[in-house]
């Protein structure tokens, strides 16, 4: 096997201040300083077939699918394709945004920024013709590092939802942090000499540190833990902190007497602090390795695109529903109200004020029980695609004032407002399986996908799957369909409706039955 892996950073255009912050979606997050540098890092892997595998990991919020289409037009390199291209997003939340065309996601930022498009993208290309150039002999070493119970490093921030699963574990409001998983799975690379040139770690915690009155650019904890390995290393080494299960998990407390921290100094401290404990759990790989077998190191792949808006759910994964499926993305109230410590939005008690003004959902809709405040799939806003009614909030409700500016441009005609023809991925390296997840997952959404699959490919040979997510496109989370219920956050911004876990499970399983035949 060959490897290498490159870092470059992102250029900041020089007209940034008072672009919008990608994250929170509040129209005060705008950027007013520039607290770190965002980069680009590229780790790319050849077998003895010279096929390639390139996974490519930018410090910004979400991934869209114009910066994959860009990245391959300029590459134009027939060894790289989007069959072997992943694309994954840090998720900082402290990142410049409008750098895509679907306009739910520039309601709060004032439209697309072609200058923040360009910086991203420049960015990428050059960090993955660096890697593509440094391809030399290498060896990789597998493992999996458990994390201490007491180690504050994340907590489930959805416990309530999270224990409506039927094989949750019984825990008490002051036991968050014990609700996620607690393990970082990683690669080490070396090469032939012994030396380690780079490192991609998975653990699934939100860049949420730095909060939303935190209006700097910065790269938050999971960019902090990369620059001290990096640091610690050094030599060029190249450390990639990607995600995994991350939709429940925050990295600030959340239990009983949870506090809002809004002073901005320290929350950066608290960026620096998770982003340390992250770095221990990586660095702990090069003290006591413990290699998994990898296997012959082939690497095989296919990416196939799923309409999630509108997917028949198989019988195995509908919870016992006739006719289940995923439906037409719509944003709910919990959505609009936030998370309690990470992200709040509108008060809770004029969030469930406001939902009495919705008529109910009939339980047949596989929305239910989500109150619909933005139907991104359908082009309505508060139950109506007539915008001319909400004309006199937008001198009071800047958001709306963004909803409404899109619609003079004329840039709401085109539907769906958020990406629902979704690219899903299935990467093998020897013995081990990368599961491109193009959203956010909950734990234990994500720990049944990755079992499914897991299942699924064994026959193929694969031992191991990991599950990285913000990959390639962004649609918003997945929970279980006994999360959903519950309608917090995360089940508010499922938006693809009750059965939305149905419906990637189904497709993950045909993509998996095509990736086994292209390899037979």
């Amino acid at each position: 096997m060959r490897a290498a892996a490159s870092k470059v950073t992102i250029r900041i255009p020089d007209d940034i201040m008072g672009t919008g912050l990608m994250g929170y979606g509040i129209t005060t997050n705008i950027v007013q300083g520039i607290e770190t540098d965002l980069h680009v890092r590229t780790a790319c892997f050849e077998d003895e077939q010279q096929q390639l595998f390139l996974f490519v990991h930018a410090e910004i919020g979400l991934m869209f699918p114009e910066l994959k289409e860009t990245l391959l037009a300029a590459l134009a390199d027939p060894r790289v394709t989007e069959q072997n291209l992943m694309l994954v997003a840090q998720h900082t939340h402290s990142g410049p945004g409008g750098y895509t065309h679907f306009p739910f996601y520039n309601f709060t930022l004032g439209g697309f920024k072609p200058h923040v498009f360009e910086a991203i993208s420049e960015a990428m290309l050059a960090s993955v013709k660096q890697a593509l150039a440094g391809l030399k002999p290498a060896v990789l070493e597998q493992q999996r590092e458990r994390i201490a119970d007491e180690m504050p490093i994340g907590y489930n921030r959805s416990l309530r939802a999270y224990l409506r699963n039927p094989a949750a574990e019984k825990l008490m409001p002051d036991q968050t942090h014990l609700a996620f998983e607690r393990a970082m799975d990683i690669w080490n690379v070396r090469d032939t000499s012994g030396k380690y040139i780079f490192q991609i770690n998975w653990f699934g915690v939100h860049p949420t540190s730095c909060g939303n009155n935190f209006n700097r650019i910065c790269f938050d904890n999971k960019g902090y833990a990369a620059e001290l390995l990096e640091r610690e290393r050094g030599d060029g080494f190249v450390a990639i902190f990607a995600q995994q299960l991350t939709g429940d998990v925050s990295p600030n407390y959340h239990g009983p007497d949870q506090k809002l921290i809004r002073n901005t100094r320290k929350q950066l401290q608290n960026a620096k602090d998770n982003g340390a404990l992250q770095y221990e759990v990586a660095r702990s790989s090069f003290l006591q390795p413990a290699p998994m077998p990898n296997g012959d190191n082939k690497i095989q792949f296919r990416l196939k695109e799923f309409n999630l808006g509108s997917l028949p759910v198989a019988a195995e994964f509908s919870n016992g529903e006739a006719g289940a499926a995923s439906v037409s993305a719509a944003h709910g109230m919990a959505f609009i109200q936030g998370t309690p410590v990470d992200g709040p939005g509108i008060p809770v008690a004029l969030g469930k004020l406001a939902s009495r003004w919705f008529k109910p959902l009939d339980p047949g809709n596989f929305q239910y029980p989500k109150v619909p405040v933005l139907e991104s799939g359908t082009g309505k806003v508060a139950g109506t695609s007539d915008l001319s009614k909400f004309r006199m909030l937008g001198p009071f409700e800047k958001t709306m004032q963004g909803i409404l500016w899109h619609k003079k441009q004329g840039l709401l005609e085109k539907l769906p407002w958020t990406p629902a023809i979704l690219p899903l991925q299935v990467v093998r390296l020897g013995h081990t399986a990368i599961i491109g997840f193009p959203g956010e997952i909950t734990t234990t959404a994500g720990r049944i996908l990755r079992s499914m699959c897991l299942e699924a490919l064994r026959p193929a040979g694969v031992e191991k799957v990991l599950i990285s997510t913000y990959a390639n496109s962004y649609f918003g989370y997945c929970t279980t369909y006994h999360e959903y219920m519950e309608q917090a956050y995360e089940g508010g911004h499922t938006v693809f409706g009750r059965h939305t876990h149905g419906a990637f499970l189904t497709a993950y399983k045909q993509l998996i039955q095509e990736f086994i035949s292209d390899g037979k």
